[in-house]
């Protein structure tokens, strides 16, 4: 083949392949549809919607695509399950027209440790999912609206297992928040477990170590009610729970969990 010919057909390929990046990244910086964000800064998509982070060389690309599902509870109900909403996500890093990750399509949920993204040295965090459901009304796909906030990899504070640690990230996830739920002295404790069922939460059997032996001793059965699956709204719930069945007269007292305090 003549060497000209060759050099003309590479030219051509190069210009090809360069005016395809370029009209991503073009497309990226001025769709009217794409919002300019900055690092710790709180911003909203609805659906159809991207965000543009530009630092330096890299493009970070977020494109809200879809609510997979919504399973909160609504305010006017009390519930025990499916209390997480998950939404659907194009993710992607550039630099120099090229990615360095991409995410085609990934699902967020809206609960703590679990609505983190890791994309190269950045984190996104999934903060909320807006309307929040009301009973027995329907949201339209077009009326969601999420809130993220992108940070860089940095050192942040988080808890696990009500045990404050330090890991690689700047986003704080929310501790978890348990209540013990104490009965009567005089109360057996298939009673009590019987009474625990009925509330259809999970719960487990214990308490923590923040009350002395004598309390223990002049009080029956208790139980520890884990809120934690409940995401966003968990403090919430703790309080409708209390407030629902605070008055069961075989209950002595309902508290929030301490690990950190340990009695003798």
């Amino acid at each position: 083949m003549n060497k000209k010919i060759l050099i003309t057909i590479i030219i051509l390929l190069a210009l090809l392949i360069g005016g395809y990046f370029m009209k991503n990244f073009l497309s990226d910086l001025f769709v009217v549809k794409n919002k300019q964000i900055k690092l710790d800064k709180t911003f909203q998509l609805k659906i159809g919607q991207t965000a543009l982070l530009k630092k330096g060389e890299e493009l970070l690309r977020i494109k809200f695509l879809d609510v997979a599902e919504d399973f909160r509870c609504p305010k006017e109900v009390l519930c025990s399950k499916h209390n997480e909403a998950i939404i659907v996500a194009d993710m992607s890093v550039r630099k120099n027209l090229l990615d360095l990750q991409k995410e085609q399509i990934k699902k967020v949920q809206l609960k703590n440790g679990e609505n983190i993204i890791t994309l190269q040295n950045y984190f996104i965090k999934l903060i909320q999912v807006e309307p929040y459901p009301k009973q027995n009304q329907e949201i339209k796909k077009e009326n969601y609206v999420v809130s993220f906030v992108v940070s860089l990899n940095k050192k942040m504070e988080v808890y696990n297992n009500n045990e404050q640690k330090v890991v690689e990230n700047n986003v704080k996830i929310e501790k978890n928040i348990e209540l013990v739920v104490v009965f009567k002295k005089d109360i057996s404790f298939e009673k009590a477990d019987k009474i625990m069922k009925q509330t259809h939460f999970d719960y487990r059997q214990g308490s923590d170590l923040s009350r002395d032996k004598i309390y223990s001793q002049n009080t029956g059965p208790k139980f520890i009610v884990d809120f934690i699956k409940f995401s966003s709204n968990s403090k919430d719930m703790k309080d409708r729970f209390i407030n629902k069945y605070k008055a069961i007269p075989e209950i002595y007292e309902m508290y929030q969990a301490d690990w950190r305090i340990i009695e003798n």
